[in-house]
């Protein structure tokens, strides 16, 4: 089998966006968590709870990516399960992130825009907010 180089898998790649650790160190945890010893290509919601610590997944139903915007409180960070990809979703901005296009853009430029969210985790704190964490990746509001 062909070692591949260069390719950010979206669970991964997610993990080291939200914890602030290279690519290299989340795939390490990741893999240590799922007890595997190569790269995790379809890292599922279990893995990703228990990479996060007690973090767990608030399931939806009929619920699309741009009515996350409306569905979830306002000035917050999200990580959203769409089918087989992982997101990160700024409530207060209006913007998105994800592996495949590693800048911010409006929701209404997503390829993921009409696709549905199986769940969510609220990343930042209730009385810290975003504002740090949009400052920390350079989203200003």
């Amino acid at each position: 089998m062909k070692k591949t180089n260069g390719v950010n898998w979206c669970g991964p790649w997610a993990l080291a966006f939200l914890t602030d650790r290279t690519y290299e160190a989340a795939d390490m945890l990741a893999r240590k968590k799922a007890n595997r010893k190569n790269k995790i290509q379809n890292m599922t919601t279990r893995v990703m709870e228990r990479c996060l610590g007690t973090k767990t997944f608030t399931r939806h139903s009929n619920m699309t990516v741009t009515r996350a915007m409306d569905n979830l409180l306002p000035g917050r960070i999200y990580l959203l399960w769409v089918t087989r990809h992982y997101l990160i979703l700024d409530t207060g901005t209006g913007m998105i992130i994800h592996n495949q296009e590693p800048t911010w853009k409006p929701i209404s430029e997503c390829r993921y825009r009409r696709t549905q969210v199986r769940g969510s985790i609220c990343w930042t704190p209730r009385k810290a907010g975003a504002e740090k964490f949009r400052l920390k990746k350079g989203l200003d509001k």
